[in-house]
């Protein structure tokens, strides 16, 4: 028993290098994607309404940290977000929240990307407490899943940068886009 006590002390110190956490959640430090290493640049927390309930806890994974959006917007390469959530969210008030972060972060050519938004909002559901949803970056792709399950792609001419604004463009809450740059 000394020796298991031993072995655990030694080794939960070095398990804290390997991931980041915040408000309860862990994420790690590193996550592989189509066999390219992402890094943990930041994670922020999502809250809604006066009172700042927090509603979900997102991690921004890139192949190249910065604290600059828009370095990471122009940026070559995959980037995730991955979202757990912390309390239920309705369907509604999903879609809701994607309409009003493309009409806060859409800066030209506003029109041409209605009908992704479209079409995220027909793949959304109602997510539960616990929960994850993430959103796979790529070269005019983005790919959405719900706990591990694919949800459906978004493909366009610079709908991954308009979406990843998102989170580090115009964000809904300043504590959100601060922690997924890794300011906080």
């Amino acid at each position: 028993m000394r020796t298991f006590a031993i072995v655990f002390g030694l080794i939960v110190p070095f398990a804290a290098l390997f991931s980041a956490q915040k408000a309860g959640i862990d994420f790690p430090d590193t996550i592989t994607v189509s066999g390219k290493t992402l890094a943990l640049n930041g994670i922020g927390i999502r809250e809604a309404t006066i009172f700042k309930v927090d509603v979900y806890v997102a991690a921004l994974y890139v192949p190249k940290k910065s604290k600059a959006s828009q370095t990471l917007l122009e940026a070559d390469g995959p980037k995730k977000i991955q979202m757990r959530f912390v309390r239920s969210v309705s369907k509604n008030d999903l879609t809701k929240a994607w309409k009003a972060g493309f009409e806060n972060n859409c800066e030209k050519e506003c029109e041409r990307f209605t009908p992704a938004l479209d079409n995220l909002n027909a793949m959304m559901t109602a997510v539960k407490d616990g929960q994850s949803m993430s959103f796979l970056f790529l070269k005019d792709k983005v790919e959405v899943s719900l706990d591990e399950k694919a949800l459906g792609k978004i493909e366009g001419a610079g709908i991954d940068s308009q979406l990843l604004r998102l989170w580090i463009g115009n964000p809904p809450n300043s504590g959100l886009k601060e922690g997924l740059l890794g300011s906080e």
